[in-house]
């Protein structure tokens, strides 16, 4: 595909921030400083709009923010047809206006704040109080929520059809790269980059180059990256098909970490490890017990927990055989057991406890992907009634020492709510296993994963 590339042009955001600054705070001189979104290197010419920001004095009345508002607009019109050429930079009209006492207010703070820059002021003392306070703030609950839900709702596929080219002209054909790359793949890197440091990342490109550092297992894709925007885009073998669909495939899967079991030791090591120093900084206390998400695990997994001192877990659901979560547990036990170094499906030696979650052997879920597990969600208590009456009697006729039943769920239900379902369904369930209980003649007792294990090694030591 020949496809012409019009040149870079040259950086005029300089003169348009005079411009529109001059203009705006002249006609409204409550107008103290502009600022914009990210850093300047990340304004790249022909592509970039300008995301203006204004800071206002403390003094603004509800008039005052009428009367504002009708003068940017109206400098906006003028600007637009006396400076065609800044079409793109003039897409949209400025966003949040703080005035400065709001911008320097804890009680007021937006973690949006520290992510501009500011350029022109005439108050300088202010300018000076405002980025001093930012400088200052230490990250908090606010900046941890805000960069979670910006990473969750760009974390995915890039979507074609909901950023279409606005104000580009010529350079509309390099769009689909500034799209994919500048307004849908860096803001999340972005927002992980903030949370991995506990620190807001202000730049785009900024966070390319964190982030190479940060997460080296895409650095090379991160790098390629910066070279393209380098380049203005200007890379016709992306343009093309599957070139392009490839390209997304990369980002996307740049964004996700993979389940568990894809990983070799190093990596589930060091993602453990710094999993668990978070757990203890929030909890006080290291954790004791694993399982994995989607019970997702290798033959790495096990010798990974014991060597950061995890002794028991429930990583596993006999049967199960999900390749794509990375979750294969075909021809596991069904009973505990002492786990091997070498195979995740062998009795060994280690001191790690292994504790199958509860399923029925027979019965399978998901397309024949897992069997029905004792999970508190997937079906109603009658059939968890089944599974309990199962798993009882298949313990009994192997006279195990140490029967037990392990159910679980996920931790996104209200189960304080009387009207939810599943908690009425774990409430069912439990009746299901005292009623059984009591017709078998058996003490139901309630376990941690730890105290099972250590009722398992006593036993056995007694039985020796």
């Amino acid at each position: 595909m020949n496809t012409y590339f019009p040149p870079k042009p040259q950086n005029n955001f300089d003169s348009f921030i005079d411009i529109y600054f001059q203009e705006c705070a002249k006609r409204f001189p409550k107008i103290e400083a502009i600022a914009g979104k990210w850093e300047y290197r990340d304004l790249i010419p022909g592509m970039s709009d300008f995301d203006t920001r204004f800071l206002c004095a403390s003094d603004m009345s509800m008039d005052d923010w009428c009367k504002m508002s009708k003068v940017v607009g109206q400098v906006h019109l003028e600007l637009s047809i006396s400076h065609p050429e800044w079409a793109r930079i003039l897409e949209h009209l400025p966003g949040v206006n703080p005035t400065w006492a709001e911008f320097t207010s804890d009680d007021h703070y937006y973690p949006e704040y520290a992510q501009w820059s500011i350029y022109r002021s005439k108050n300088t003392a202010k300018q000076q109080e405002a980025e001093t306070f930012i400088l200052n703030h230490r990250w908090d609950e606010r900046d941890e929520y805000y960069f979670l839900k910006k990473f969750v709702t760009y974390c995915g596929r890039y979507n074609r059809k909901i950023d279409p080219p606005i104000n580009l002209g010529k350079f509309s054909v390099k769009y689909p790269l500034h799209s994919r790359i500048m307004h849908y793949f860096v803001p999340p890197l972005q927002a992980a980059v903030s949370l991995k440091e506990r620190k807001i990342c202000r730049g785009k490109l900024s966070a390319l180059e964190k982030a190479s550092i940060l997460f080296p297992q895409v650095s090379g894709l991160l790098t390629e990256i910066t070279e393209i925007v380098d380049k203005h885009y200007e890379v016709p073998s992306l343009y093309e098909e599957p070139t392009l669909t490839q390209f997304e495939d990369r980002l996307e899967a740049a964004l996700y970490a993979d389940y568990l079991g894809a990983y070799d030791y190093d990596d589930q090591h060091r993602m453990l490890s710094e999993a668990c120093q978070v757990w203890g900084d929030a909890l006080g206390k290291a954790p004791a017990s694993f399982r994995g998400g989607n019970f997702s695990a290798n033959d790495h997994t096990f010798s990974v927990l014991e060597d950061l001192d995890f002794f028991q877990g429930s990583l596993s659901v006999p049967g199960r055989n999900f390749t794509r979560v990375k979750s294969n547990w075909a021809g596991a036990s069904m009973l505990p057991y002492h786990t091997n170094r070498a195979n995740r499906l062998l009795e060994g030696n280690m001191d790690f406890l292994e504790i199958p979650t509860t399923a029925d052997w027979e019965s399978s879920m998901w397309g024949g992907l897992t069997k029905l597990e004792l999970r508190i969600e997937m079906v109603d208590a009658r059939a968890h009634g089944f599974t309990v009456r199962k798993s009882v009697d298949k313990q009994m006729e192997q006279r195990v020492t140490h029967p037990y039943l392990l159910a679980l769920t996920h931790n996104i239900f209200d189960y304080s709510d009387p009207h939810e379902f599943r908690r009425q369904v774990l409430e069912g369930l439990i009746a299901e296993i005292d009623g059984y209980a009591e017709k078998k003649e058996l003490i139901r007792k309630g376990y941690t994963l730890s105290e099972y294990h250590q009722e398992v090694d006593r036993r056995k030591r007694c039985e020796a």
